[in-house]
C-alpha cells in the first residue's frame, strides 16, 4: 500500500527544443541565475538571454534539451558536443532538488562520452557542490572571459576511461 499523506514524484520528461519553447528557456535561465543572489557586473535581462538562445541554437552552436514538467517547461541544458562543453543548465528554482538537473547533466555526457567541461561562477556554492555530487571532477578556478569574474570549471572524464 502506498502512503496517501506524501505527494508523489512529478512526472518528468525530456525532450529536445522547439521553436515555441524559447520564451520559457529563457524564463528558466533568468529565474534560475536570479535564484542565486550572485551580482554580476552586467545582470542577464530576459530580452538578452531570449536572444542569445534563439541566436546559438540558430548558428548551430548549442544542441538544447528541455525538461517538462506537467506541460510547462522546469530546465534545460544547452551543450556545445563538438567543443565537449555543457554551455548553460538551468532548472527552475521551483523544481530544484527533484532530479531534473541530474537527468540533464546525465543527458549530456550521454551525448559527450568522450567527456565534457562546464564552469559555474566562483561563488555559486550550491552549483559547485551539485557539480562534484554528481561525479564532476574540480579542474580548477579562473576568470570569466567576458565579464572578469572568478569561475570554476569542472570535467567529466571520457565515458570509457
Amino acid at each position: 500500500m502506498f502512503p496517501t499523506d506524501e505527494p508523489l514524484a512529478p512526472l518528468i520528461g525530456y525532450r529536445p527544443v522547439a521553436a515555441g519553447d524559447l520564451d520559457c528557456i529563457a524564463k528558466v535561465w533568468l529565474n534560475g541565475w536570479l535564484s542565486t543572489g550572485i551580482p554580476l557586473a552586467e545582470q542577464p535581462t530576459f530580452p538578452i538571454l531570449r536572444t542569445r538562445i534563439e541566436r546559438e541554437i540558430a548558428t548551430g552552436c548549442w544542441q538544447v534539451t528541455v525538461a517538462v514538467v506537467d506541460g510547462e517547461i522546469a530546465g534545460f541544458v544547452a551543450i556545445s558536443p563538438a567543443a565537449g562543453v555543457v554551455e548553460q543548465l538551468f532548472v527552475a528554482p521551483e523544481h530544484h532538488r527533484q532530479g531534473i538537473g541530474l537527468a540533464l547533466l546525465t543527458l549530456a555526457r550521454a551525448d559527450m562520452p568522450n567527456g565534457s567541461s562546464l564552469w559555474t561562477h566562483a561563488d555559486n556554492f550550491g552549483a559547485a557542490a551539485f557539480y562534484a555530487k554528481a561525479g564532476m571532477t574540480f579542474v580548477g578556478p579562473g576568470i570569466h572571459p567576458k565579464q572578469g569574474h572568478p569561475i570554476l570549471t569542472f570535467a567529466f572524464e571520457p565515458v570509457d576511461a
